[in-house]
């Protein structure tokens, strides 16, 4: 059977169009590796060792930039996409992601608001001491 011209046909047109869904999804994969520095960042990032290292302003302005860029990666992950034989999904990572970075994001803006809170008490204990 393999010897016949019409297996042979076959199967070179099924491999072509295998290689050519992998190619085209290709594309989808990229859309996974532009968040592999946001899973990194869920597996590793501590939010308390963190805090304990960054209070300036600028850090937490810098750290919720990249949370909002990591956001719009992410919303790049659709649900699934088929191609052939070949099937991606992307609905749990994306969902994964998208918690972590929400959460992160909250976490950031509480803390911004406590070192602002802060910041007032010591302005206004300077302004009694002036007074």
């Amino acid at each position: 059977m393999e010897d016949s011209e019409a297996y042979s046909t076959s199967k070179t047109t099924i491999q072509r169009r295998i290689a050519l869904d992998f190619d085209e999804l290709q594309q989808v994969v990229k859309k996974f590796e532009a968040c592999r520095v946001v899973d990194d960042f869920d597996r590793e990032f501590i939010f308390d060792d963190w805090k304990r290292e960054h209070s300036d302003h600028e850090d937490i302005r810098a750290k919720l930039s990249d949370l909002a860029k990591w956001e719009l990666a992410i919303n790049r992950i659709t649900g699934q996409d088929a191609k052939g034989l070949v099937l991606v999904q992307g609905r749990k990572l994306a969902a994964r992601l998208s918690q972590r970075v929400k959460e992160e994001q909250g976490r950031m803006k509480e803390y911004l608001l406590d070192l602002a809170e802060l910041k007032a008490k010591e302005i206004q204990t300077g302004l009694q001491e002036i007074k």
